[in-house]
């Protein structure tokens, strides 16, 4: 297994970007210091259960990226509790998504 750990910048933006290589697929995320993005290898359900609320995660996910350029360019499939109530919504594009994170 491989993983890439990165900083890239994204519209004047400086972002931690994480690639794991995984057996027919990869898991992407786009960090900040409050919370990230990922691909559709993970459920965000799990930042919905009251713990995690109560951590205060904010985190989205899009599916069928690939890449990271992919991640940054999709669209929010779903997101945590915490970033829904700080005006995400499903549809809403990653790159806005990471300016609320």
């Amino acid at each position: 297994m491989e993983i890439k750990s990165y900083k890239k910048v994204f519209d004047e933006r400086e972002y931690d970007c994480i690639e794991v290589f995984l057996p027919k697929t990869t898991f992407l995320i786009i960090a900040t210091n409050a919370g990230f993005v990922m691909c559709g290898a993970l459920d965000t359900n799990i930042y919905c259960t009251q713990k995690m609320i109560e951590r205060g995660v904010l985190c989205a996910k899009a599916v069928g990226v690939k890449t990271i350029d992919e991640l940054y360019n999709g669209v929010i499939n779903s997101a945590s509790t915490k970033l829904y109530e700080l005006g995400a919504y499903d549809g809403m594009s990653i790159k806005e998504a990471l300016l609320l994170i």
